[in-house]
């Protein structure tokens, strides 16, 4: 394929079963690693490694709620944050349609975004969630804001969003809140192939317009690929 990097995860529990290292060390699980990163340097391939992919052991989880804990850990290293996006394109030129593509980014994307670059949810989530988001103390927000040094990106395909009138919904959910329908087709017509998943469509400016968005919409900040593909 002629890639000069591979991304791979290193499991936690396969490593450290316990979570920590006066819980013993898995010396297998260190080989097969070692193994795979000097594979991947031999044939001059970049590895690229994920260190936490939702595999908390489950020692820790019992210990202390894992993530859910406000205990941090001070580190030295370089944080970032990745996030699946989707790129949407109004349905129609109309303004409400327009409206919900811009919602639609704002309530998959923005909700991650907005917090760590601003120290605020959109405030388009603000306006329609109202008292159901929890909001930042401006403790919360100022210790949240700049709080990555990069930015991961994973992106699949894109959606056609239609505005969906407010209505008095009886079970509001994040589903409806953002007051938008997504489609893959308009008119018919599909907004590109149809990938080996169903929901996949290939639509490579999407891609593009979600880079470009992200450039300066967050102050131009590192940006990795994280996950792309059909």
């Amino acid at each position: 394929m002629g890639l000069d990097s591979y991304r791979f995860s290193i499991s936690w529990p396969r490593i450290l079963p316990k979570g920590k290292l006066s819980g013993g060390v898995n010396k297998a699980g260190i080989k097969y690693y070692n193994n795979l990163i000097n594979e991947l340097l031999a044939n001059g391939i970049k590895p690229f490694v994920t260190l936490f992919h939702w595999d908390v052991p489950q020692a820790l989880d019992t210990e202390y709620g894992s993530f859910l804990s406000p205990k941090i850990a001070t580190q030295k290293g370089i944080i970032g944050i990745t996030i699946a996006c989707h790129w949407f394109v109004p349905h129609s030129n109309t303004p409400e349609d327009k409206g919900a593509a811009k919602r639609s980014l704002d309530f998959l994307y923005g909700w991650f975004m907005d917090p760590v670059v601003y120290g605020q949810y959109p405030n388009s989530m603000r306006a329609i969630v109202g008292r159901r988001l929890p909001k930042f103390t401006k403790e919360e927000s100022a210790f949240i804001k700049g709080t990555y040094d990069f930015i991961g990106v994973n992106y699949y395909t894109t959606f056609y969003a239609i505005n969906l009138p407010k209505s008095n919904i009886t079970n509001p959910s994040y589903t409806t809140d953002s007051l938008a329908t997504l489609t893959s087709d308009r008119n018919g017509v599909l907004i590109g192939p149809q990938a080996g998943s169903p929901w996949l469509h290939v639509y490579p400016k999407g891609f593009r317009e979600v880079l470009l968005y992200t450039k300066f919409k967050y102050n131009n900040p590192v940006i990795y690929i994280t996950e792309n593909g059909d």
